[in-house]
């Protein structure tokens, strides 16, 4: 009986425990497009869905002098990391090219943020996705 009280508790703890480390960040990526005399920022996907716990990692490409700012509504759903790039919760900035890595998602629902791409020259361009966190 108290064999199988252990074998309980570890596959218990295992459930509870597992999704945390076999949750693969997901990933986004970043460009700016050329549309017409301008252009647009594009963000693929527009939404992306994770769990509670989980990690969304966001790629960028083009110019690296450039630089893109990912700011989230109500501060988003991400606990801040304490990392340079993330300098208060719902908040990340790098140069285009360096990638922006969140820490696990603490809080549920739909999360609009924007993505503000500015060029070496000034050049503003924005885009407002969202990340849905599920339980």
């Amino acid at each position: 009986m108290k064999i199988l009280r252990v074998v309980a508790c570890v596959l218990a703890v295992g459930v509870l425990v597992a999704p945390m480390f076999s949750q693969a960040p997901a990933q986004v990526s970043i460009s700016l497009q050329p549309r017409g005399n301008s252009f647009v920022v594009v963000v693929n996907p527009d939404t992306v869905t994770i769990n509670q716990g989980g990690v969304v990692r966001w790629n960028s490409q083009g110019n690296s002098a450039d630089a893109i700012s990912i700011v989230f509504d109500d501060g988003g759903p991400f606990p801040t990391s304490g990392q340079p790039d993330n300098p208060g919760r719902g908040r990340y900035q790098k140069r285009v090219g360096q990638q922006i890595v969140t820490a696990g998602a603490a809080d549920p629902g739909d999360w609009k943020y924007s993505v503000t791409w500015t060029t070496a020259g000034g050049d503003v361009y924005e885009v407002d996705p969202v990340v849905s966190v599920r339980r």
